[in-house]
């Protein structure tokens, strides 16, 4: 018995040596990121970008400004527009956070000077990299960080609820509104509606303003009643309007195409680069976005909303094709005439024209590339029922427009200059090259198979994120005090061995919590805190039934290493049996759950195998080998508190 004491006090130290490595990463192997501090700025403008880029594009109006100020080491600096915003990101290697705060008031003052109505919306500092201790030729001492992947309610971010509708409904204005004023027709339209009672619907006008799109979740039966509800509405606040019923459309849901849209959500997020974000079904017919960490969440919001349906579609020989430049020479935009050179509305056009192929057709990935002037496009290969149909229209197409079109606006209109048999084709007349990049996210993803729209947002912010855990922390400590007094107190010798393994319970909770296993990592949420205070207070039930067991062997007069291994040996059934009733409620809530639950049933599954390690395992190696020392001699250490002969002799006399 000798032997497996010590084999189970061997693996006890192993494991928590490497706990101890994983969880708080000391010893780490080069080459070794230099530590350096990021600082980005982004930027709005009360006025759009391409009034201060009439002559030259944005990016070298900030690079000039800085010049002129004598910024210091400006070639450590990026700009880059992204929509209507100004990103300027500094990644240099500076002494510190004040440094880098220093820098950013010196940037902010050059671009509110260059550009008056300039507005600091976001600006964060970030550490990159950190300095060894020691460095010995590739192996570097650190001091112990602890690295976990905090949740959306504990480091703050957005969260974003996405609705699947059912149906779509489309109306067409007697006089069309102004363009200008879309937002403000948009809010005033959903607003109305409200009020007489329409619910659980968002509202799209078309950029023409004369086309307004109402999605909601009418069901055939109720498609009538709300049509006839929106046209009186429509018609009180701008004069004539009527549905075009053919463009009506119903979008049957069920749990196959919710998951879906849910799939294809996180894959465009991943793609586009947000950070660990988290998606999930709620309900039958909603999807949860959340993303930690992001909380100016317009390009994603952009990104997860659109349908993302690109279609190739012929242009009727009636109209004509034109293409207007924006004034910066990047942004192009279709323009359809008719005979006697009047524009046309790219929606009339959508609906007179033939479908070729759909982005359904597309074998992803695409690629960016760019055209002799530099400007970027998206080349896409087509699979082999769409290269087929592709190769038909082209060859009896040449000289004619081919329109492609992106969630039925027209962005791109080339002239089909000879047949296209290898099913390649490129969209060009992209502006930018994040309008390109996001494109292309999109289209590697796929498109939804049904309309979805934002039904609300939540910015969070981390300061509650920040509370909560230093609460959580002087809660536990609290807790492990109290605990660590009951223990030694009551039990003596073995409830300080009872601390020990709590604090190896912990080790081993960080480390498994830091781990990051392919894509799968744990999240740690608030309710996850939870089910790590509830694994607690099970690690602490375990040495309670094991150390009631050893006190009713030792009244029982048997030897103390007899007493210690009965125990734990009649104990462990017992043990056993709690913790595989609780790791089978976990996994139910881990497979029906959504988010914090999911996040409850993580930690709580963490905790209790960790529980059966430190807890039981741990602790009957440290029982074992310490009555085999001279600590073994001394019976007393090992009785409770109430078979102490004194208190025993107190209680007595009591009775």
């Amino acid at each position: 018995m000798a032997a497996v004491a010590q084999r189970r006090m061997l693996i006890t130290v192993l494991v928590t040596l490497v706990a101890f490595l994983v969880a708080f990463k000391p010893v780490r192997l080069g080459p070794f990121e230099e530590f350096r501090v990021e600082l980005k700025m982004r930027y709005r403008f009360a006025e759009p970008i391409s009034k201060f880029a009439k002559d030259q594009p944005m990016e070298q109006l900030v690079r000039d400004a800085l010049e002129k100020a004598k910024f210091d080491k400006p070639e450590f600096v990026s700009v880059e527009t992204v929509g209507e915003h100004l990103l300027v990101i500094e990644d240099d290697a500076a002494a510190s956070m004040s440094e880098a705060l220093r820098r950013q008031e010196q940037i902010d003052s050059i671009i509110r000077k260059r550009f008056p109505t300039a507005q600091l919306i976001e600006a964060e500092r970030q550490a990159k990299g950190e300095k060894p201790l020691l460095q010995m030729g590739r192996i570097g001492i650190f001091k112990p960080t602890v690295d976990l992947r905090l949740g959306l309610d504990l480091q703050g971010g957005s969260r974003i609820v996405l609705q699947c509708r059912r149906a779509e409904f489309v109306f067409e204005l007697d006089k069309p509104i102004d363009p200008k004023q879309r937002e403000a027709a948009r809010e005033t339209i959903t607003a109305a509606l409200e009020r007489r009672g329409l619910e659980n619907f968002d509202v799209q006008v078309e950029e023409t303003g004369k086309i307004i799109f109402i999605r909601s979740q009418a069901t055939p039966r109720e498609a009538e009643s709300q049509v006839r509800l929106i046209e009186t509405t429509l018609r009180s606040l701008y004069g004539g309007a009527r549905e075009l019923k053919e463009r009506r459309q119903f979008f049957p849901l069920d749990q196959t195409k919710v998951n879906t849209v849910r799939e294809i959500v996180e894959r465009r997020i991943n793609r586009y680069g947000v950070s660990e974000p988290q998606v999930y079904v709620e309900g039958t017919d909603r999807v949860v976005v959340e993303m930690p960490g992001v909380r100016n969440p317009e390009e994603a919001l952009r990104l997860i909303g659109e349908m993302g349906e690109l279609e190739f579609r012929s242009v009727p020989d009636k109209y004509r094709v034109e293409v207007e430049t924006s004034p910066t020479g990047t942004k192009e935009r279709v323009i359809f005439r008719d005979s006697e050179g009047r524009e046309v509305p790219q929606y009339q056009v959508y609906a007179e024209s033939t479908l070729v192929v759909k982005g359904t057709e597309l074998s992803p990935p695409t690629v960016i590339g760019y055209d002799q002037f530099g400007r970027p496009e998206v080349h896409l290969t087509l699979n082999r029922e769409g290269a087929r149909k592709f190769a038909d229209f082209t060859r009896r197409n040449v000289g004619k427009h081919l329109a492609i079109w992106y969630d039925r606006e027209c962005i791109s209109a080339p002239v089909v200059q000879e047949p296209i048999l290898d099913g390649r084709a490129r969209i060009t007349g992209i502006g930018s090259f994040e309008e390109a990049n996001l494109l292309k996210v999109i289209l590697d993803a796929g498109a939804l198979p049904v309309p979805v729209s934002v039904l609300w947002r939540q910015s969070i912010s981390p300061t509650l994120g920040i509370d909560t855990i230093h609460k959580s922390i002087n809660a536990g400590i609290l807790a492990a005090i109290l605990i660590a007094a009951f223990m030694i107190g009551y039990y003596r010798l073995p409830g300080l061995l009872a601390c020990v393994a709590l604090a190896i319970y912990f080790l081993i909770v960080l480390a498994v919590m830091s781990l990051q296993i392919g894509d799968w990592r744990p999240v740690l949420t608030l309710p996850g805190i939870v089910g790590l205070i509830v694994s607690l207070g099970m690690a602490v039930d375990v040495n309670v039934i094991s150390y009631e067991r050893l006190k009713e062997e030792l009244r029982a007069g048997r030897p103390l290493r007899i007493a210690v291994e009965a125990a734990f040996d009649r104990s462990w059934t017992a043990i056993l049996d709690a913790h595989v009733t609780v790791l089978i409620a976990a996994a139910v809530l881990y497979y029906f759950g959504t988010g914090p639950v999911k996040g409850f049933a993580t930690t709580l599954t963490i905790g209790t195998l960790a529980n059966l390690f430190s807890a039981f395992f741990s602790v009957r190696g440290m029982m074992e080998w310490v009555v085999r020392t001279r600590l073994g001699e001394r019976v007393e250490l090992f009785r409770t508190f109430a078979d102490i002969p004194a208190v025993q002799k107190l209680l007595t006399a009591q009775r």
